[in-house]
């Protein structure tokens, strides 16, 4: 398989990712639209046939995305009935500046993308071809996303059952099981000493943060009442402080943060 084709083809695919987001902050019509998830279904099947994988795979989804609720995000942001803690959040992570705004919308976007592109595969398949086409490169052809940007990136793109996390029923289950990926074990910089394991503060706040951002976003894509949203937001970034919370009382420790969890 020749790769240079596939990144050439990857180019285009990501580059429509810039006119979603312009739809999204400006006025946009449902025609431009149609027309850019029309090009990134044609981008993904190039790709399947250029890395020759079957058709059936390259067919079996297209692009699709409710952007008009997506919209309203930069009028949430202005609400000024928000709890204080809630509000210094998302002041902290979106705040009104467009650029600010638009860099976020570019990291969720490029992670619907990655899962549009890789949604046919299997779990231990996903990595490898995030890993041989070069989608890293790809995606930071414009230089803005940081390294943890991209590390975040590759985590959300390749495994499922982020949301759960935030969910206070699953997420007992569903971290210990997270804990296991070497993957994310890497990223929070796993290590061990004198017989105990360890993770890292810096990053642990920062992945947990990511998670509340990025599903704070998606959650834009259905339709609700702007209380409903306040309530889904605040509710997020309790959350969050449970998270970091429970990995105060751990020290760090690998073994007793799932326990605190």
């Amino acid at each position: 398989m020749k790769i240079e084709p596939i990144t050439q083809v990857l180019n285009t695919f990501y580059s429509v990712r810039k006119e979603l987001i312009q739809l999204i902050l400006n006025d946009f019509s449902i025609q431009k639209r149609a027309l850019a998830f029309k090009a990134l279904d044609t981008a993904k099947n190039k790709v399947y046939k250029l890395a020759a994988i079957s058709e059936a795979k390259a067919a079996s989804g297209t692009f699709d995305m409710p952007l008009e609720n997506l919209h309203e995000i930069k009028n949430i942001l202005k609400n000024k009935s928000i709890e204080k803690t809630t509000t210094a959040f998302l002041e902290k992570h979106f705040s009104l500046d467009e650029d600010r705004l638009q860099r976020l919308l570019d990291c969720f976007f490029t992670v619907y993308l990655n899962r549009f592109l890789l949604d046919s595969f299997k779990l231990n398949e996903k990595i490898y071809f995030y890993d041989y086409w070069l989608i890293a490169q790809t995606i930071n052809k414009s230089g803005h996303f940081s390294d943890d940007d991209l590390g975040m990136i590759r985590l959300l793109s390749c495994y499922n059952n982020w949301d759960l996390v935030f969910e206070e029923a699953e997420s007992k289950t569903k971290w210990p099981q997270l804990f296991e990926i070497a993957e994310i074990q890497k990223f929070l910089q796993v290590n061990q000493f004198d017989k105990t394991i360890y993770f890292n503060k810096e990053r642990w706040f920062y992945f947990v943060e990511y998670l509340a951002v990025h599903r704070i976003i998606k959650s834009f894509q259905v339709k609700t009442t702007q209380a409903d949203s306040v309530k889904y937001l605040t509710d997020i970034v309790k959350q969050v402080s449970v998270l970091k919370d429970a990995a105060e009382k751990s020290g760090f420790e690998l073994e007793k943060i799932v326990i605190n969890l």
